[in-house]
C-alpha cells in the first residue's frame, strides 16, 4: 500500500498545471462542459500521425485480437442470458409441478397433456465468427459512438475519428482538446465501487495523457492513462479525494517504468468502496494499489481521450483506444487476466467492443 500520493519506488502524483483560457476550436460538447478552454501546454512533439492502416505494427505488444473480444463479450452476454433463461424456466417448472400435481391427483393419476410447453424466449443469434460488421456508431448517427451495454452514447468531438482495424474498431485520437468523445451525463457513481477497462495505443513522445476519465467543470474524478514524470514514463489510475483540485488531492497508482509508447496496452482501473482501496492492472497483471479515503464526487460526463484540470481540457490522448468497457462494481483480480472474458459482471455501459 502507498502512502495515498504514490506508488513505492515511482515518481510522486503529479498534475498538470492550469490551462490556457480561450474557446475550444470545435464546436461545443453536449451540456455545460463546452466552456472549458483548450488544454495545457506543451505536450512536446507530436509523433506523426499513422496511415489509414493504424495502428502500426511496431516492436512490442500485439495487436489485441478484437474478434476474440468481441467473440468474448458475445459468450458472456449469452451465458448470463441462458442463466437468467434457466432461472425463469426453472421456476416456471416448479409452479407448474404444484399445479400440476393437484391436477394428477383429482384425476386419479393418470397424467394428461394439457397442451404444448411454451417456447423459451428467443436468443439474439451469436457473431459467426468473420469481421464484425457491426458499426460502432448509432444507426443514422455517425457523431455518436454507440453504447454496447446501456445507454450512454458518446458525442464524438470534431477531432475524433473512427476507424476500423482488424476484426474490430477503435477511436483515433491526436493530443487534441477537441479530438475527444464524451457522454452526456455521468456514466458511474465514484461514491460506490466501480471498474473501467480499455485497450490502449500510446503515440505521445511525451506528457501525460487520459485514455479514460470523469469528473465535473473543475476537475476530473478519476483519471486512466499514462503519467511521465522527470522523462520517467507509467501507466496510471489516478483519482481526486477531495474538492478544489489541488495537488495534494490526488492519489495515483503507477505501473512503474513502462515502455508505453507504440505498443497496444488493456489497462483496467478497480476502486472498490468497501475496502477503500485503488488498484491499477496493466494486459492483465496487478501493477499496484493504494488505499484511499474516497473519492471526490462529480456530476459531470464520461470522457475519452482528455481530463478535465483546473477549469480546462487536457492530458490529451495520441494514438487509438477501443474496447472500453465501465462496471458499477470492482471486479474481482481474479477475473481481470486474459482477455477479459471471465468478467462475469455486465457492464453497465460498453463502447467499441465489436
Amino acid at each position: 500500500m502507498t502512502d495515498g500520493t504514490h506508488q513505492p519506488g515511482g515518481p510522486p502524483a503529479r498534475d498538470p498545471g492550469p490551462a490556457n483560457a480561450g474557446a475550444p476550436r470545435g464546436g461545443p460538447p453536449p451540456g455545460p462542459y463546452g466552456a472549458f478552454g483548450p488544454a495545457q501546454g506543451p505536450y512536446g512533439p507530436q509523433v506523426p500521425y499513422g496511415p489509414p492502416g493504424f495502428p502500426l505494427r511496431r516492436p512490442g505488444p500485439a495487436e489485441p485480437d478484437w474478434e476474440a473480444l468481441a467473440e468474448a463479450a458475445a459468450c458472456s452476454a449469452r451465458r448470463r442470458r441462458r442463466m437468467r433463461t434457466i432461472g425463469t424456466v426453472v421456476a416456471a417448472c416448479l409452479l407448474g409441478a404444484g399445479v400440476g400435481g393437484a391436477v394428477l391427483e383429482g384425476r386419479g393419476g393418470h397424467p394428461q397433456a394439457s397442451g404444448a410447453p411454451a417456447a423459451p424466449p428467443a436468443v439474439r443469434d451469436a457473431p459467426s465468427g468473420a469481421p464484425s460488421d457491426a458499426a460502432p456508431t448509432v444507426p443514422g448517427r455517425p457523431d455518436l459512438l454507440a453504447d454496447r451495454s446501456g445507454r450512454a452514447d458518446l458525442a464524438l468531438g470534431p477531432g475524433a475519428q473512427v476507424d476500423r482495424v482488424q476484426n474490430g474498431h477503435v477511436l483515433r485520437l491526436r493530443a487534441d482538446p477537441d479530438s475527444y468523445a464524451q457522454s452526456t451525463d455521468r456514466v458511474v457513481d465514484v461514491s460506490r465501487s466501480f471498474s473501467v477497462s480499455a485497450w490502449v495505443y500510446d503515440e505521445a513522445g511525451g506528457g501525460s495523457r487520459a485514455a479514460v476519465s470523469q469528473g465535473d467543470g473543475g476537475s476530473y474524478s478519476f483519471l486512466l492513462g499514462r503519467d511521465e514524470t522527470d522523462g520517467h514514463r507509467a501507466w496510471t489510475f489516478r483519482v481526486r479525494t477531495a474538492d478544489g483540485g489541488a495537488d495534494g488531492t490526488a492519489v495515483q497508482v503507477l505501473s512503474g517504468n513502462a515502455d508505453t509508447v507504440d505498443g497496444w496496452a488493456q489497462l483496467t482501473a478497480v476502486y472498490d468502496a468497501d475496502r477503500r482501496t485503488v488498484a491499477l492492472y496493466v494486459n492483465g497483471g496487478p501493477a499496484g494499489s493504494a488505499e484511499v479515503p474516497g473519492i471526490r464526487a462529480g456530476s459531470g460526463p464520461l470522457q475519452i481521450g482528455r481530463a478535465g484540470l483546473h477549469g480546462g481540457w487536457g492530458d490529451c490522448w495520441a494514438g487509438a483506444i477501443g474496447y472500453v468497457r465501465v462496471w458499477d462494481r470492482a471486479i474481482p483480480a481474479e477475473q481481470i487476466g486474459g482477455d477479459g472474458s471471465a468478467v462475469t459482471a455486465e457492464p453497465v455501459a460498453s463502447w467499441l467492443v465489436g
